[in-house]
């Protein structure tokens, strides 16, 4: 019974460490949010967002990151996304890499215990008429952290939803200001 009791004791110890420690990343990597007295141009009314290209072997990224930039514009600033040709903006981005780094391991099995999962991004916002560049970053950055080890086992998606949320509110946020 005893030895029962001391295993039930260290798996709550080893789930408060997890989840503990997969907070604290989470919190480093968090975007950086608009708030809703954000300043965007007041010269621009409508953005396009084209599909993202994608260099990776991750064939769902992309999309996902396109789909998320356009709910952030809607959301998160007084923009409209239209298609493209009818717009004052245009984002143009590739995801360029997808890289899961393992950031602990079970001291038992040896298995990964937390992991990363991150995006690379160049992107840009272009002035449609005058194709002038407001906002260019290559090789951005984002990762949000995922447990796929016992007990969580939370699969790799969850990672990707977490990386691509990151780097859809930081995109957006880049066009706050003015140029």
């Amino acid at each position: 019974m005893m030895k029962i009791h001391h295993a039930r004791l260290i798996l709550a110890t080893s789930c408060s460490i997890g989840l503990f420690m997969a907070s604290i990343a989470s919190m480093q990597s968090c975007s950086i949010q608009s708030s809703p007295s954000a300043t965007f141009p007041a010269r621009y009314s409508v953005v396009s967002v084209p599909m993202i290209d994608n260099a990776t072997y991750d064939r769902k990224v992309a999309a996902e990151l396109t789909e998320a930039v356009i709910k952030a514009i809607e959301s998160q600033t007084p923009y409209k996304v239209v298609r493209q040709g009818r717009s004052d903006l245009v984002l143009q981005a590739k995801v360029t890499d997808v890289k899961l780094r393992v950031l602990s391991k079970n001291r038992t099995t040896g298995l990964p215990g937390e992991m990363a999962y991150q995006v690379t991004v160049d992107f840009e916002w272009i002035e449609q008429d005058s194709g002038k560049i407001l906002v260019s970053r290559k090789g951005y950055i984002k990762s949000a952290v995922f447990i796929p080890s016992l007990p969580s086992q939370e699969p790799e998606d969850i990672g990707r939803f977490g990386a691509v949320e990151n780097l859809s509110d930081d995109m957006v946020a880049s066009l706050q200001g003015e140029w």
